[in-house]
């Protein structure tokens, strides 16, 4: 008898586990943008405005009134409130109800919460209304079953009593876990509040106590959107996660790098200890003891670990952190993983000037001096591009390989040379660029782009890896990357072409893969690249570089992009060092007073050296100009610096290097 009562209880326990579970408790995602998931990567609307495609329309706007949409049917099992629905209709006044056979619906305006005008089992987003014509609800369906999301949007909302104010918000329904997801999405020209939650019936609501202010942005994407997630059950009364790092992705070579980030308390109680932990790879764990804390349910904790993270080896590392123990009842965190490049060397965002050109070109012989005299001088804002095109006459670079040149032409529709572009952005001729044109366009374009970029030549084959991820907003869903193989410079023995020019700067070789680029999208997420290029025997493999850029491109309008040395890498040691700078020392080190640097050029070279605090804040600049190849020992005044640690940052032969040093 004994077994057979302990069999059925556990069948009893297991039945009652199967109930689904009623009521909700809210998590406010609004510590970090992003979407649900990550699942839903598309756009909120296309360059031009619009609907993103693949999302179903299910109520046009001009709605004078408060309208609902046709019943729609949702694609897998869901549960409302401990109950299963399978139907739902949107209403354009900021409603989904459940409760399709009501014909209630709330009024534009502002609305109370709970309202006799809101049916049973609705889920509500007040402070908005569809009566523009461009005011949609769309859904869309993302991700795998037994995973998926249905998303259900207001797209593109006006507010009341405001039309030149428009807003995105989203109702997101959650196969296997029944969550439900208010999604911030995008939001401009006005100040308004959101009415947000879940209804049940008339005495049992969950949501915040008072409206929501907007935190969405203005960017298309995901890279601003916030939500808030609706979970069914009773909150437990301990549970965090580790919501975001704030590790920096780049880190250098032998420096202490900050471990911090930030933890939410996913719980009712409040936390009061607990063991922080953060391990490399698959390395051993590095453990912090947390006392006397006071993280309330709900809020967030701002973490620094105690023990920096040093990196002696350049690559690509895997962060691991979270919390265990919490107030000692053994209850742990999720574990957050990020990826970060250890470096030996870094290289800036620089504005990319393509050139169009010729070797039997008489203007170009005129012009090309003062361009490349300019483009000297500001080595660490800008670079060119040179595309030896066909006419007015003979050019061997252009006979090596008139495909890429000639896609480049006709893309720009260049008629005639020398000539200069800057994507959409300029359009002029070399001697049009002047000093004042390269400090504005520095100045004023955005480092829109993180480039990761590896090269290596093994066996005369030059080798091209990484990956590229955009850093601001850009409503573009057409983004390229363009990878240039070029030789800097070509000389030759005698003018190869009419116009008497010998010696010929940035020549653009190959473009890899093609002349289309590499599809980025709308440059979200990180895509990476791999290509590989046999080098031909008549290139001088010293003098190859590879230059970076991302253009819209529709619309032609180019971002900044980035040029290193062939051979070299973002994020692992730098391959031939005595091509590029030769050695580069710092000392005494630590020092008192003066530093003494000491570098090898071993080609003529401007140089500037900048000292960065720990913070990444310049401290102190020196501009040495230009030097002849060789050696050079310079002495650089530290003694206005208080004690601490610094980064010694020197620019020469077109590349940038970091030494640490102490100040004591």
């Amino acid at each position: 008898m004994k077994k057979i009562f302990t069999l059925l209880a556990f069948v009893v326990a297991a039945s009652f586990g199967l109930k689904a579970q009623t009521g909700y408790y809210m998590i406010a995602h609004t510590y970090a943008p992003g979407n649900p998931g990550g699942l839903n990567q598309d756009n909120e609307f296309p360059v031009g405005g619009g609907i993103v495609a693949g999302w179903n329309s299910i109520l046009a706007g001009s709605n004078a009134a408060a309208t609902y949409s046709p019943v729609q049917t949702i694609p897998f099992t869901f549960n409302f409130n401990g109950a299963p629905v399978t139907q739902y209709k949107a209403g354009s006044s900021g409603i989904v109800t459940f409760n399709t056979a009501s014909t209630n619906i709330p009024a534009y305006g502002v609305n109370t919460f709970p309202s006799a005008n809101i049916p049973d089992n609705s889920v509500v987003v007040f402070g908005m209304e569809g009566t523009g014509a461009n005011d949609h609800i769309v859904t869309k369906t993302f991700g795998t079953a037994p995973n998926r999301q249905h998303w259900i949007q207001f797209n593109s909302y006006s507010i009341p009593g405001n039309t030149a104010c428009w807003t995105y918000w989203a109702v997101v329904l959650e196969e296997s876990t029944n969550n439900i997801y208010l999604v911030d999405q995008r939001y401009a020209n006005c100040t308004s509040n959101f009415t947000i939650g879940l209804l049940a019936n008339q005495t049992t609501t969950f949501g915040p106590s008072a409206p929501v202010p907007p935190l969405a942005g203005t960017d298309a994407g995901a890279s601003t959107n916030h939500y808030y997630q609706f979970i069914p059950g009773t909150q437990p009364a301990l549970g965090a996660k580790l919501a975001s790092s704030s590790i920096a992705p780049f880190i250098y070579l032998n420096a202490p790098n900050t471990v911090a980030g930030r933890i939410l308390n996913l719980g009712s109680s409040a936390i009061t200890s607990g063991s922080l932990h953060y391990r490399v790879n698959n390395g051993a764990a590095v453990t912090q003891a947390l006392t006397g804390l006071n993280i309330a349910g709900g809020t967030m904790y701002n973490f620094t670990h105690g023990t920096p993270l040093t990196v002696t080896t350049a690559g690509i590392y895997s962060i691991s952190m979270w919390m265990s123990n919490i107030n000692g009842a053994g209850v742990n965190t999720d574990t957050l993983t990020v990826s970060i490049s250890a470096l030996s060397s870094v290289i800036s965002n620089l504005v990319v000037f393509e050139h169009f050109t010729n070797a039997s070109c008489g203007p170009c012989a005129t012009q090309n001096p003062g361009l490349e005299a300019v483009m000297n001088n500001n080595k660490l804002k800008a670079t060119s591009l040179k595309y030896h095109v066909s006419w007015p006459g003979v050019d061997p670079m252009y006979s090596f390989n008139p495909t890429d040149p000639t896609a480049r032409v006709n893309y720009y529709g260049v008629s005639g040379v020398p000539a200069v572009r800057l994507g959409a952005n300029a359009s002029m001729s070399p001697s049009q660029v002047t000093q004042t044109v390269i400090d504005n366009y520095h100045n004023n374009m955005p480092n829109a782009f993180t480039y990761t970029v590896n090269t290596r030549i093994e066996n005369n084959t030059l080798f091209v890896d990484g990956s590229v991820i955009r850093n601001i907003g850009i409503n573009s869903n057409d983004l390229v990357l363009h990878i240039a193989v070029v030789e800097d410079p070509i000389n030759y023995a005698t003018p190869p072409g009419t116009n008497g020019e010998k010696d010929f700067p940035m020549v653009v070789r190959k473009l890899l893969p093609n002349q289309n680029g590499t599809n980025l999208g709308n440059g979200e997420t990180a895509t990476p690249f791999n290509y590989n290029y046999p080098l031909p025997s008549s290139f001088l493999q010293d003098r190859l570089f590879v230059v970076v850029f991302v253009q819209a491109n529709a619309s032609k309008i180019a971002y900044k992009g980035a040029k290193i040395k062939a051979g070299a890498s973002l994020a692992s040691s730098v391959k031939n060092d005595a091509l590029i700078s030769g050695s580069f020392e710092v000392y005494p080190n630590p020092v008192s007073s003066q530093a003494v640097l000491n570098f090898n050029l071993v080609r003529d070279s401007e140089v500037a050296v900048e000292i960065m605090n720990i913070s990444g804040q310049l401290v102190h600049r020196l501009n040495l100009g230009d030097l002849f190849a060789g050696t050079h020992s310079h002495t650089v005044d530290l003694s206005h610096l208080a004690a601490g640690m610094y980064y010694v940052k020197t620019s020469m032969n077109d590349q940038v290097e970091i030494k640490r040093i102490v100040k004591q």
